[in-house]
């Protein structure tokens, strides 16, 4: 039988107005839910509590928590515009509680089963009929899932770093990563590809090295990128150097269990064969790093976006380029992080661009 003990709550400082006080109707809760049977850690903030819309923050993986991405580069402008939750998904963060969670439940059907029930939740806390999903990365694919099963549940969907045929987007990022390797005359690193790591698909140690070769040849191993991240974990109140130490020991609990499922994850197909979703015309947003090599915006993510937007209904400017439609926003400086390689420009869009078509 599984046993988790854990503190039953953390503290959020008050979301405060220009004078020092707080705001009347703000609120800032830092908690743990118990959701479908396993306590899951909960912030949620925001400026105006049930004036603003719910904004559901899933993040990448599956098991890396960014709220202290989130809470350092962004929070100062999303609580303003958004009741925003941050949720670390199950076995995640401070929802890893050392293992403990039962490895059978760690499928993708129970991360939409739990991102349900944490839909539920928020909205009767908020008093909401519907809530924005925000979705990076592996975000982006459980977003679109639930989308095709509780489409009645979603005012907005936000796909950041958008995948959709994972397949094929792993096959591009190791052949990304060789060609690199190649051109710059890393030996050591091309030989480290070619014979350890071998082609997709991967096992948990295989892609963790890809990775850390992806992060090397993009320059996130840097010193400015390595202070960056320090900053976001000691700076953020929720969150501390305690969290980054044990930052890879939860990301490979949740990969080593639930990669060989996600990476055959195509989303467009899981939607196209939804007919509730294709009924729901819900609106979408997507925002892309033109330099994120973690997933190929051009022969990934707009495809993807492409089936997206005509499974639901969009079916105008068909035949236009679609780097040139409506709600497809470009970061030309950014990575696989724009919430964190262009902060302002992100919260811009997500706080003016976005928020007024809500």
């Amino acid at each position: 039988m599984m046993t988790i003990s854990i503190k039953q709550s953390f503290w959020t400082p008050p979301i405060r107005g220009p004078n020092g006080q707080a705001f009347p109707d703000s609120i800032a809760s830092a908690r743990y839910l118990k959701i479908n049977g396993v306590p899951q850690y909960v912030l949620i903030r925001g400026a105006y509590k049930t004036a603003n819309p719910a904004l559901i923050m899933l993040h990448g993986g599956p098991g890396f928590s960014e709220t202290q991405f989130w809470r350092y580069h962004n929070s100062r402008a999303l609580e303003q515009h958004y009741t925003v939750v941050y949720w670390d998904q199950r076995g995640a963060g401070k929802s890893h509680h050392n293992g403990q969670v039962d490895s059978k439940t760690m499928n993708v059907q129970q991360f939409v089963n739990d991102l349900h029930e944490l839909v539920l939740i928020v909205c009767r806390e908020l008093q909401k009929d519907k809530v924005v999903l925000f979705g990076h990365s592996w975000g982006s694919v459980l977003g679109p899932l639930y989308m095709a099963q509780h489409p009645e549940k979603i005012l907005a969907y936000i796909g950041c770093a958008q995948i959709g045929d994972w397949t094929r987007s792993e096959q591009l990022t190791y052949q990304y990563t060789i060609d690199q390797a190649r051109q710059r005359g890393y030996h050591r690193m091309l030989q480290k590809l070619q014979t350890e790591v071998g082609p997709p698909p991967h096992d948990a140690k295989a892609l963790s090295d890809q990775r850390l070769c992806l992060a090397e040849l993009d320059g996130d191993t840097s010193l400015s990128g390595l202070c960056t991240t320090i900053a976001s974990y000691w700076r953020t109140p929720e969150t501390s150097l305690m969290d980054l130490a044990r930052f890879f020991q939860v990301l490979d609990f949740s990969i080593s269990l639930m990669w060989t499922e996600v990476v055959q994850i195509n989303v467009a197909e899981h939607l196209r064969a939804s007919p509730k979703f294709s009924e729901s015309n819900i609106p979408t947003f997507f925002l892309l790093g033109r330099l994120d090599h973690c997933v190929d915006p051009y022969k990934v993510s707009l495809p993807c976006i492409d089936s997206i937007r005509k499974a639901d209904g969009d079916l105008h400017e068909e035949k236009a380029s679609l780097t040139n439609r409506e709600n497809l926003y470009w970061f030309e400086h950014s990575k696989h992080l724009p919430f964190v390689d262009e902060p302002e420009k992100f919260n811009h869009i997500m706080t003016s661009a976005i928020r007024q078509k809500l």
